[in-house]
């Protein structure tokens, strides 16, 4: 499944990463270019 997630944050983030290891693409919005995922 393709998930997309806005906001890079500490909840986004951690978000982002389970749904990766459950295997779905994730595409992840920031505020700031430079924000990196946690």
């Amino acid at each position: 499944m393709k998930i997309a997630i806005m906001g890079a944050g500490n909840i986004g983030g951690a978000l982002a990463k389970n749904l990766i290891k459950a295997g779905h693409t994730v595409l992840i919005g920031a505020r700031l270019p430079w924000q990196k995922m946690p």
